[in-house]
């Protein structure tokens, strides 16, 4: 993956997002960096911008406000999309919170005063946000050997990890399956992927729920979850499959509840409080 020219530059848009999507994937948070450089050449159209990154603020504007960055990456979604805001017990003394928006089909700028909620203050076009990448020196990080598919699946769990702890103070235990033709014959034979299976007893993670993914290319196709209060609702079996002296064990797709099933991320995030976490 030859992201870059003789003068360390990106080449396109789409290599610089597929960039940034590597660097979550390895949880690697430079992206950052980006956001930081795309609000500093904003704002210094109009202010004093100085560098401050400590106390908690990345920013003085106009050598009095403070002002800490955040980089939400969020190449999955558009403008208009909902974003993760810093609580209002978690935010530090006298600091405005910027928050630059890395979306599918723009930057996107919002900045919200202490206590206060986010206003948007303007939009990056990616040829802007790619000029800035390659004129302000970001340090470029050599990629390792990633799949675009195992991108944006980590893409997709860092979301769904931070959504969960955010909205439910829930942690959940998160598993993928990328290969649809083989899922779809192991389900017309009655077998699951067996990661589904997680021992309440011992509860490796003290996680909260079990999140199953699946993905074809890049696209999810299903979810299949359940909390580990309601594991005894699964109809787990033992694996068939030689003497299976380690009782590993599946369940079938095709009998699970739709208690248990979702289509897509959206009735995911849609559902899953009222049908879990929020009994009426």
């Amino acid at each position: 993956m030859n992201m870059l020219d003789s003068k360390n530059r990106m080449h396109s848009i789409a290599e610089l997002k597929e960039y940034l999507l590597y660097l979550k994937a390895s949880r690697n948070t430079r992206y950052g960096a980006l956001g930081e450089k795309i609000f500093s050449h904003h704002m210094s159209k109009s202010y004093k911008v100085e560098k401050l990154h400590k106390h908690g603020a990345d920013f003085l504007i106009d050598g009095k406000d403070r002002v800490d960055v955040k980089t939400p990456l969020m190449l999955d979604k558009k403008f208009g999309a909902t974003f993760t805001k810093i609580s209002k017990n978690q935010q530090a003394p006298n600091t405005a919170y910027a928050y630059v928006l890395l979306l599918d089909d723009m930057v996107t700028i919002y900045l919200a005063q202490h206590l206060s909620e986010p206003v948007h203050i303007a939009n990056i076009s990616w040829e802007d946000a790619l000029v800035i990448f390659n004129t302000e020196n970001i340090k470029v990080i050599a990629p390792k050997n990633f799949t675009s598919e195992q991108l944006i699946a980590d893409s997709v769990i860092d979301d769904l990890e931070d959504w969960l702890a955010i909205q439910f103070h829930k942690k959940a235990k998160f598993v993928t399956r990328h290969n649809k033709k083989t899922q779809d014959s192991m389900c017309k034979n009655g077998w699951g992927p067996e990661a589904f299976f997680h021992d309440p007893k011992q509860n490796r993670g003290n996680v909260d729920l079990v999140v199953l993914i699946f993905f074809d290319g890049g696209k999810v196709y299903d979810i299949f979850s359940y909390p580990i209060s309601e594991h005894g609702k699964i109809h787990f079996t033992d694996k068939k499959v030689g003497l299976n002296l380690s009782k590993r064990k599946t369940f079938s797709p095709n009998l699970l509840s739709s208690r248990y099933k979702f289509k897509s991320i959206a009735q995911f995030k849609k559902e899953v409080g009222d049908r879990f976490f929020n009994p009426s």
